[in-house]
C-alpha cells in the first residue's frame, strides 16, 4: 500500500480578472507564438445579462488571493484562525486504478488541510485549477497559456450551467437547445425556472443538423417577440447520437457567423469512450477561439457527493459566473476540493484516465444484453 502526503505549494502571482483576483503562475503570463487568435474581452459584453453586469464581487472576499503575496499580513474580517480548527488530518484509502485489489493511502495535512478548512477564492483551490488545466491540455489539446480561457471550480457542472444561464440569457429570452439535450429531464428545469424560451434545434442519427440550426437563425425575424438567440446549449455525449467532427466544425462556423456562444455540458464524456473531439477541442483548430464554454464534472467518474465540477471558457464569461458565485455561495466547498486534489495528485493523469476507463467498462458490462433479448429494447 503506497502512502502519499498531499501538500499545497504557494503561488506568488496575482492577476485581477473582471473584479475578481485570480492566482496564476508567473510562467503562464506570456502568450505562445503558436497561440490561436483570441477574441477581445470587449466582444463578450453583449452576451452578459443585466443581472451579470450589475453584480459586483464582495470587496473583502475578492482580496483573499492577496494573502498569498509574500510579506502580506492578512487582516480580513470573518476569517477564522486555522489553529482553532479541530481537525488535525484527513486520511483515506482509494482504489489503485492500475491494479485490481490494490489500494493507495492518502493523507491530507498541513497546508492543504488548512486550505480545505478555510474560506477560499471563488475560482477554486489554485493547485486543483492547475491540475484541471493540465487535464484539459492532455484530453482536449487546449493550453492554459495564450488561448484566452481559464477554469473556475463549482459545486458540480449543473450549478455552473445554472449560473451561466443566469449570466448570459435574459429572463424570457430564447436559448437554442438541440432536440436530444432537450429531452434530458435533469437539466431542462433550469431553463424553465429562469425562465427561458427553449428553441429546439433538430437532430438526426448524426446529432445536431447544421442546416437546421442555420435555418432557425436565418428565419428569425426582427418582428419576433424575443431577440435572436445568442446561446446554444448542448450535451454532446450520452443523450443521443454524437455529432461527428465535420458537423461540429460546421456548427462552430455557424456560431461565428451568427455571433452565438456554445455551452458544451459534457458530464458523460469520460464514460462514453468517444472518439469525436469536443467542441472545446475542435475550436482550437480554427483561426479564432473563444466561442465555447465547456462544463466538466467528477460526479460520474469519481463521486457525486464531492460536488466538484469545473467550467473552462473565456475569461470574461467565466468571470461573470464567478461574480454570481461570489455573491451567493462564495465558492465550492474547499474540503471537497482538497480531497479531490489529494486523490488526483496521488493517481496522476494516467491514473485518473485509467479509473475513468474502468468505470466506463463497468457500465458497458451493465449494458450488455443476453443473446435472446431481441424485442426488449432498441438503441440509437
Amino acid at each position: 500500500m503506497g502512502d502519499i502526503m498531499a501538500e499545497e505549494s504557494i503561488s506568488t502571482s496575482v492577476t485581477h480578472a473582471d473584479g475578481v483576483p485570480v492566482l496564476i503562475d508567473a510562467a503562464k503570463t506570456k502568450d505562445s507564438p503558436t497561440s490561436p487568435k483570441v477574441l477581445e474581452d470587449d466582444y463578450y459584453t453583449k452576451f452578459l445579462t443585466k443581472d451579470a453586469v450589475s453584480r459586483k464581487p464582495s470587496a473583502i472576499h475578492s482580496l483573499l488571493p492577496l494573502e498569498q503575496t509574500p510579506g502580506v499580513i492578512p487582516l480580513l474580517a470573518g476569517k477564522p484562525n486555522t489553529s482553532t480548527f479541530p481537525f488535525l488530518s484527513f486520511s483515506f484509502t482509494a482504489k489503485d486504478p492500475h491494479q485490481v485489489g490494490k489500494e493507495v493511502s492518502v493523507d491530507i495535512t498541513g497546508r492543504l488541510l488548512s486550505t480545505g478548512l478555510q474560506y477560499g477564492t471563488t475560482p477554486g483551490v489554485h493547485e486543483l485549477i492547475t491540475w484541471f488545466e493540465g487535464l484539459q491540455e492532455r484530453v482536449h489539446g487546449r493550453k492554459a497559456t495564450g488561448e484566452g480561457w481559464r477554469i473556475s471550480i463549482g459545486c458540480g457542472s449543473r450549478e455552473l450551467v445554472s449560473k451561466a444561464i443566469r449570466a448570459f440569457i435574459e429572463p424570457g429570452h430564447s436559448v437554442l437547445v438541440d432536440s436530444d439535450s432537450e429531452k434530458h429531464l435533469d437539466q431542462i428545469p433550469i431553463f424553465q425556472i429562469h425562465p427561458c424560451d427553449v428553441v429546439s434545434v433538430p437532430t438526426d442519427n448524426n446529432g445536431i443538423v447544421p442546416s437546421g440550426l442555420r435555418e432557425i437563425l436565418q428565419d428569425w425575424s426582427e418582428a419576433c417577440a424575443n431577440p435572436r438567440p445568442k446561446v446554444l446549449y448542448t450535451i454532446p455525449v450520452g443523450v443521443g447520437p454524437e455529432t461527428p467532427l465535420e458537423r461540429r466544425n460546421e456548427i462552430l462556423k455557424i456560431a461565428k457567423e451568427w455571433d452565438i456562444i456554445i455551452l458544451e455540458d459534457d458530464p458523460y464524456y469520460y464514460l462514453a469512450r468517444t472518439q469525436t473531439p469536443s467542441y472545446f477541442s475542435v475550436e482550437r483548430s480554427l483561426e479564432q477561439v473563444g466561442r465555447v464554454i465547456r462544463f466538466d464534472t467528477l460526479s460520474k467518474v469519481i463521486a457525486p457527493g464531492l460536488s466538484i465540477g469545473w467550467v473552462s471558457g473565456p475569461e470574461v464569461l467565466v468571470g461573470a459566473i464567478d461574480t454570481i458565485t461570489s455573491t451567493a455561495n462564495l465558492q465550492a466547498a474547499t474540503v471537497s476540493q482538497a480531497v479531490a486534489l489529494a486523490l488526483l495528485e496521488a493517481w496522476q493523469y494516467d491514473g485518473f484516465l485509467r479509473h475513468a476507463e474502468n468505470v466506463a467498462d463497468f457500465y458497458q458490462r451493465q449494458l450488455i444484453l443476453p443473446s435472446d433479448s431481441s424485442g426488449l429494447a432498441t438503441t440509437r
